[in-house]
């Protein structure tokens, strides 16, 4: 990037967050800001209400019901897989009524649990974790005006080294050579590993780990595959040779530069999207 730009930019930005409160950006929410800034700045900052694809909350209830056992892993006690599978189906009941359904519950209650099962039985076993759904409330960086907070899913221990472990779900979450689909998670995993290290107190020095999980409907193609990934805090912090992913979130988020919008997303429907009846000046 051109130095001198460069220069004009950072100054733009400091004056932009000078003597303001930094801008609350989840961890969770990262995948979405670089999908459409557009549409994240009317969800997370005009406050706009958005409906959520059941997918999500298929996924939601996962992370509930795998938590629960690596929970019980973690505090030694012996982990009962039918109080996960349980955890697992009764956050799909208490769902939101806001989710768009584009399936039978039911279905998606067996798909869940069935994947619940099978990450209990066969992928758990392969991880030490030494923190399980950890929760950091804010780390303010400063120099960008952004406050960070989340939840990192697990924090693995390998050799006494350790680094963060994102859990993702979804048809997709696995690629026929049977790996974790790890394209675009990069920014997310670089946040986890700040929030993880922060958090801990423990350096993050071991790369970053996607377990997958393929909601298929049918059992024998519920895959589980686990790929490791390098590099995310450079791409999220930059280096010498260029500004990282969060100095440009940085820039949209507090007005330096407009925010662009994605029509080729696959969350641009009206389902999905505040902005989409409401003259969006993207979707044309």
């Amino acid at each position: 990037m051109n130095p001198d730009m460069l220069n004009k930019l950072q100054e733009s930005l400091a004056d932009s967050i000078k003597g303001k409160p930094p801008v609350r950006l989840r961890a969770s929410s990262v995948g979405d800001l670089f999908d459409c800034p557009d549409r994240w700045i009317a969800v997370h900052i005009e406050g706009l209400r958005v409906r959520q694809n059941f997918r999500a909350t298929m996924g939601t209830a996962i992370h509930a019901g795998t938590a629960h056992f690596d929970t019980e892993v973690l505090q030694g006690q012996t982990p009962s897989l039918l109080a996960a599978t349980e955890c697992t189906a009764e956050a799909l009941r208490n769902s939101d009524e806001e989710t768009v359904w584009d399936i039978r519950r039911e279905e998606a209650e067996g798909i869940a649990v069935s994947l619940t099962h099978k990450y209990c039985t066969e992928e758990s076993p392969k991880h030490h974790f030494v923190e399980v759904e950890k929760t950091c409330e804010s780390l303010v960086l400063t120099d960008v005006g952004l406050e960070i907070t989340g939840q990192v899913d697990r924090i693995r221990e390998v050799g006494n080294k350790y680094g963060p472990a994102d859990l993702k779900s979804g048809v997709q979450a696995v690629n026929r050579e049977g790996h974790a689909k790890t394209q675009a998670h990069a920014p997310q995993l670089g946040v986890y590993s700040l929030l993880g290290e922060f958090s801990t107190g423990k350096p993050m020095e071991l790369p970053s780990l996607i377990i997958g999980m393929q909601t298929a409907k049918t059992r024998e193609n519920q895959r589980i595959a686990a790929t490791e990934v390098n590099g995310v805090r450079e791409v999220l912090l930059g280096n010498d040779e260029r500004p990282g992913l969060l100095f440009n979130a940085a820039l949209m988020i507090h007005g330096v530069i407009p925010p662009y919008g994605n029509p080729r997303s696959m969350l641009c429907h009206e389902n999905f999207c505040p902005r989409y009846n409401n003259n969006c000046f993207w979707r044309k």
